[in-house]
């Protein structure tokens, strides 16, 4: 609990901090996942963590109040203060009205609440609470993914999937298909929170590896072609002021708002080339699908039925107790790249290949010779059993493909 008069910061000389931790849950007060504290990296920014992934900023102090909370202009209870000298540097705050009793949580949920005392119903009254909306909370869906504001919900953006078969909390998206660095493209999104670049790995001298857009005054042809022309550019945007917003490495904390909110703004995501077909994103031409349709639906539906098929099985026959060890599903060509030197093994077992997944992870692979006579009801169920192994000495099943 954090009350009037309390010092949230730190002590520059013996490193001592004075931080708000959650419990562990409602009837356990040892500390829990959530930890309230001060950034000396970021201008005394107070930031609230989850373990050591900052999850929310109040922004740097302007001298009167933390720029991402513009309520505390409103203020006419708080008196609010930043005291720093060459000893120590903290946040406190005061009443204007000593009679006023308050207080300020962290509870088990990672939510900051001000509440007051009401004498006549003897009861907390909440007037204040932070992150008010699950897209608030930073990074809570990883890089290359959106967070909806209407729904509360996170979505790999368009060209991505979602990392290691997980989305929310921090899982994340990876790219379809890599960047050629020169020959690509971009995508528009409309209505969207400008983000921040992920760039760096937390650690513990570096808690905070977000930052903003790089910002210069260009024309909007100009900002296009600088972002194209960097190999580490991964998006764009050229604001009403005339200045042109680019982001580098990993994209994080974006946010899908209304179509009618006063804040949306335009972005520019780069996609590879081969996502594109004469400058239009494949897939989203709907007149060319509608054509195609026809055509291919004698194909498709068939593959389309097996393939489902395939993938109920495994979950029929898999631990229905665990719904966690559904196998996930490769494309071979766009999902592993392979190298040529192969593990020792049995030829009838089939050759086995290191491997590389998009996003850097090195892996296992195993191709099934055609000398194994191994058919698809033996490849399921060889499946199902390596997914069931667990063993600290046994690397886990991610997932497999079904080609040819």
């Amino acid at each position: 609990m954090f009350l009037p008069g309390m010092k949230l910061g730190y002590n520059k000389k013996t490193g001592k901090v004075w931080s708000l931790t959650s419990w562990l849950d409602e009837e356990d007060p040892n500390k829990g996942m959530f930890e309230l504290k001060m950034d000396p990296t970021n201008s005394n920014a107070v930031k609230l963590m989850r373990g050591s992934e900052p999850i929310w900023s109040s922004g740097p102090w302007n001298g009167h109040i933390f720029v991402l909370m513009p309520e505390m202009r409103l203020n006419y209870i708080f008196n609010y203060s930043l005291y720093s000298d060459e000893n120590e540097t903290y946040f406190s705050y005061s009443l204007y009205n000593p009679g006023t009793i308050t207080r300020f949580i962290l509870d088990v949920e990672g939510r900051m609440k001000e509440s007051a005392w009401l004498e006549s119903t003897q009861e907390w009254n909440l007037f204040w609470s932070q992150p008010r909306q699950y897209c608030g909370l930073l990074n809570i869906c990883g890089s290359f993914s959106s967070c909806s504001d209407e729904t509360d919900s996170c979505q790999c953006l368009q060209g991505f999937y979602p990392l290691e078969n997980r989305q929310g909390q921090n899982g994340g998206c990876m790219r379809s298909m890599p960047l050629t660095c020169n020959k690509d493209g971009f995508i528009k999104m409309n209505d969207v929170s400008y983000p921040l670049s992920s760039t760096q790995q937390i650690n513990a001298t570096n808690p905070f590896p977000y930052s903003r857009p790089q910002v210069s005054s260009s024309h909007k042809d100009s900002c296009k072609e600088a972002c194209l022309n960097n190999c580490s550019c991964s998006a764009y945007a050229y604001n009403t002021s005339g200045h042109c917003l680019r982001w580098y490495g990993d994209i994080v904390d974006l946010r899908q708002l209304s179509s009618k909110d006063p804040d949306g703004h335009t972005i520019f995501i780069k996609l590879s080339a081969s996502e594109f077909n004469n400058g239009r994103v494949l897939g989203a031409n709907k007149y060319l699908w509608i054509v195609a349709i026809p055509a291919v639906l004698l194909v498709l539906l068939p593959a389309s039925y097996i393939v489902i098929r395939w993938k109920k099985s495994f979950k029929n026959k898999g631990d229905r107790e665990d719904p966690s060890q559904d196998i996930l599903l490769f494309d071979m060509e766009m999902s592993i790249t392979t190298s040529s030197g192969e593990f020792s093994g049995s030829e009838n077992s089939g050759k086995r290949r290191k491997g590389k997944l998009l996003n850097g992870k090195e892996i296992a692979v195993k191709r099934l010779s055609k000398r194994s006579g191994q058919g698809l009801e033996e490849l399921k169920n060889e499946t199902m059993l390596i997914a069931k192994l667990q063993h600290r000495n046994l690397v886990r099943l991610l997932g497999c493909c079904l080609e040819q």
